[in-house]
């Protein structure tokens, strides 16, 4: 739960890290280690338009930890 409002929020992100996402074109021609990394909420507007085509965006994945990495299933 949070107190700010939605775009706030996607502005700001879960604990100060924001959405990050790529425009297509810019990720097609320079990949992801040269794309310029944007900040999803600049294409949503007041929290409820969005302002891109589907498939205009690639976003990207923030690093994740394994959390107990034993499998439970042998």
């Amino acid at each position: 739960m949070t107190s700010q409002n939605f775009q706030k929020f996607l502005g700001e992100g879960s604990g100060g890290k924001p959405d990050t996402c790529y425009e297509t074109g810019d990720f097609l021609a320079n990949g992801v280690h040269a794309a310029t990394p944007r900040n999803f909420a600049e294409f949503v507007e007041g929290g409820k338009t969005i302002k891109f085509q589907p498939e205009g965006l690639v976003f990207g994945e923030a690093p994740s930890t394994l959390v107990g990495g034993g499998w439970e299933g042998d």
